[in-house]
This record gives structure tokens, C-alpha cells and sequence, in this order.
């Protein structure tokens, strides 16, 4: 089968999972209902009016152009769990666990997705206060400081959902708490990602040498180190002077993006009771390169400034961002692949400038966010960051069954990294 049917495949599928998330919107609802001291459904807008506009809505038939199918959001991370339970089902082995469950594709393919969706809202929720969004920070600001309560209810609420829609369709009452457990743990990760963030991956710990390494086996384990270690070696020869920094840098990024897709893998695997299946060593190799490129992939676009508005929104439609939202990384002076390549020629450019002067430099970054691109395009550090991710695309694959059914999906999944939207803008 020829890639772009694959593709064609791949978008109806996302379509399809993303009607899915909408129909356990409506679930979720009708549990908030039952604790809501608001009159006109006001708990349902502050606490669903971001999910509800990141899942989007559901699509008549109608409506399933070829454009339309291009243009609908597409939940990821739900699509993602789909696809890791197709690909598990293929084998004699694990028929058996599934075969416990009475519809086993309700539950891995609508309701621990949208799970999976929800964990994310609350965590795009987070980082519209962490990073201070322009457009919120500027425009909105009681919309942002609402953030934290409207997720801190949504995250009870997601248990509850658990608790009721979920537990109730398992063979065994120990499966949910399990369940419990793994997105608690996720959230945990996710926070302790935050915090390293904040106060390590910025520009003063890199000028200054002052980041913390640890092979902490409950945070940064055996299989997250063996993964990566071949990228970070290839990342700490460009840069010999700032070897913790960067294993630092890739120790936060696993825990607040790339442990997502690790988790989601590991669960599937654990309810369907075979963790000790030859496939789970190579399947969670892949979720962890493969969380690894995309979150790469994100850094560098985040360099991709154009002045067109709608072109921009269009390119960051599904990253959770607002469509000003170009330099945000660069704007809080976080120091992400892209710039742990540009800042090893030490030089003097608007970029150093603007990291070098502090807050009181920032107009640098709205007077000549072209420039900015430009300095970043030309030191070589976006080139070098697109290949890294090509390169963890092709690690990734190798993981991969090839006699499996599934495989092709997972590997257009990757595609991303060899051809994506963001290219256009650095050309």
C-alpha cells in the first residue's frame, strides 16, 4: 500500500476517533450535571470550554470531504492508543487477554482514549499559566488565572469518569485502580517535567553550568536512558562543555511530553496481561523515540515565525498554542534543542542579545522576530534539529513489527519528521 493511502487511511481514522472523544464529551457532562450550583450550565463552560474546542465537534457525513478530513482537529494521543491496541491485537498471544473484556473496542478505543485527551487538556491548561501565552497573558489575563481551578476540577472530574463509565466494563474491579494509578503517575511525571523546566532548561543554568544529573530509577529509568542515550551522545559531541545540561534538557522533556505516549503503551500491554510479551520491549522503545521526535519536532517549530496570521494559526492549529505564540520558548529564555545548537559558536547576534539582556530585552523578539528565524536558520541549529528528529523517525520504525498490519500507520506517524508543515517557513 502506497504511502499516501496509508495517509488517506491514517486522517479518516483520526476523524473517526475524534467524533469518538466528542460522544464522551456528552458522558462527561452529564457527570459534572450532577454536581453543578450553576445555573445555565455555567460549570460545564469554565471547566469543558477547551476541551470542547480542542476535540472540536462531530462531523455529519456529509461533511467527510477531503478537505474537511485535513482540516478537523485530530486527537493525537487518542489515535496513538488506538492504534498501539490494534497493533497488540494482531497477535495469537494476547487474544486471550482481550477476549476478558466484553467489548474490548469501546473501551481501548473510545474511553481510555478520550482519558489519555482529557490528561492532556489539563496539561495544555498548565502551560498557558507556566509560559504566560501572549495572546492570554495579554488580552485575557482572567481567562488564565481561571486555568488552575477550571483544571484542578476537570482532573477530579476525569477520575470520576473513571470511576463510572470505565470501571463498570471491566472483567476485574483491580483493572481500574490500575488505570488510576498509571494517569496519577502521569500527572506526577508531567509536573516534576514542569518543575525541572523552570528551573533548570533556561538560559541562566546553561550560561552557568548549574544543572542537576540523576539516573533516578523511578524517574529517568533503564529503558527511557537506553533509548535515547545514542541521541544525546550524537547532541553532547557538538557541545562537550554542556553535557549535563543537555542530559538534563532530555530528562524534561521525557517527563513532561515523551513518558505520555510511554504510559498509554505500558497500559495497554498491562491490561491486557502481557507485559512479558516479546513485543513490549520494542513497543515501548518505539513510544519513547517516537514521543521524543515530536516533541523535538515542537521546539524547532517554534522558531517558525511568519507574519501571516492565518497561515500561522493554520501550522499550530493542533499544538494547543495560541497563533502568536512563535518564540514562546525563546520568550521565557528556556533552552531547547534548537538553541543548545545555535549557542555553541558563541556568538553575538539579536538572539544572545535578547537572552543576555534579560526581561528588559524582550522588545527584541517583536521588533525583529524575522531576523530571529533568520539567525536561528543560518547557524545551522534548525538543520541540525530536523535531522536528529528524522533520525529518531527511523529508530522508532526499526522498532516495528514488519509482518504486522498496524506498522505502516505507525510509520506515516513518524513521516512527520521527514516532511511536516513547518519546512515551508524555514525554506
Amino acid at each position: 500500500m502506497a504511502n499516501y493511502d496509508i495517509r488517506d487511511l491514517r486522517f479518516t481514522e483520526m476523524n473517526v476517533t475524534a467524533d469518538l472523544m466528542v460522544e464522551e464529551v456528552v458522558h462527561l457532562k452529564e457527570i459534572l450535571r450532577e454536581y453543578a450550583i450553576f445555573e445555565d450550565g455555567e460549570l460545564e463552560k469554565f471547566c469543558l470550554a477547551f476541551l470542547e474546542e480542542k476535540i472540536g465537534k462531530k462531523k455529519d457525513e456529509k461533511d467527510q470531504g477531503t478537505q474537511d478530513k485535513k482540516e478537523r482537529n485530530k486527537p493525537l494521543r487518542a489515535y496513538f492508543f488506538r492504534k498501539m491496541y490494534e497493533y497488540l491485537r494482531e497477535y495469537k498471544e494476547t487474544k486471550s487477554g482481550f477476549a476478558r473484556f466484553q467489548n474490548p473496542d469501546v473501551l481501548f478505543m473510545q474511553k481510555l482514549p478520550f482519558v489519555f485527551e482529557v490528561v492532556i487538556t489539563i496539561q495544555y491548561l498548565h502551560n498557558q499559566i507556566l509560559d504566560e501565552k501572549y495572546d492570554v497573558k495579554q488580552f485575557n489575563h482572567p481567562k488564565i488565572c481561571q486555568n488552575l481551578i477550571s483544571s484542578n476540577i476537570l482532573r477530579e472530574f476525569l477520575f470520576v469518569y473513571i470511576e463510572k463509565e470505565i470501571a463498570p466494563i471491566l472483567p476485574d474491579d483491580s483493572m481500574a485502580q490500575n488505570i488510576s494509578v498509571a494517569i496519577r503517575r502521569l500527572f506526577l511525571l508531567v509536573d516534576l517535567g514542569q518543575y525541572t523546566d523552570k528551573k533548570y532548561n533556561h538560559y541562566e543554568r546553561w550560561k552557568h553550568g548549574l544543572s542537576p544529573v540523576t539516573e533516578n530509577i523511578k524517574v529517568f529509568d533503564e529503558p527511557a536512558m537506553q533509548a535515547i542515550a545514542d541521541t544525546i551522545k550524537k547532541v553532547q559531541e557538538v557541545n562537550p562543555d554542556k553535557e549535563d545540561f543537555i542530559v538534563t534538557y532530555f530528562q524534561r522533556i521525557y517527563l513532561s511530553n515523551v513518558y505520555f505516549f510511554r504510559c498509554m503503551t505500558e497500559l495497554i500491554f498491562e491490561l491486557a496481561g502481557c507485559s512479558n510479551f516479546k513485543q513490549f520491549n520494542n513497543m515501548q522503545r518505539f513510544s519513547i523515540q517516537y514521543g521524543y521526535m515530536l516533541q523535538i519536532i515542537n521546539d524547532y517549530a517554534d522558531f517558525a515565525y511568519t507574519n501571516d496570521k492565518k497561515e500561522r494559526a493554520e501550522f499550530i492549529k493542533a499544538s494547543g498554542k495560541n497563533s502568536s505564540d512563535f518564540f514562546s520558548d525563546l520568550y521565557n529564555f528556556n533552552v531547547t534543542l534548537p538553541l543548545i545548537y545555535h549557542l555553541k559558536e558563541g556568538n553575538k547576534r539579536n538572539i544572545e542579545a535578547y537572552l543576555e539582556g534579560g526581561s528588559r530585552r524582550k522588545k527584541i523578539l517583536t521588533l525583529y522576530p524575522g531576523q530571529i528565524m533568520q539567525e536561528i536558520i543560518k547557524s545551522g541549529a534548525i538543520r541540525a534539529t530536523i535531522q536528529l528528529t528524522r533520525d529518531l523517525a527511523d529508530h522508532a520504525s526499526d522498532c516495528l513489527d514488519p509482518n504486522n498490519a498496524t506498522s505502516p500507520y505507525f510509520k506515516d506517524m513518524c513521516a512527520v519528521a521527514k516532511f511536516n508543515k513547518f519546512y515551508k517557513i524555514f525554506k
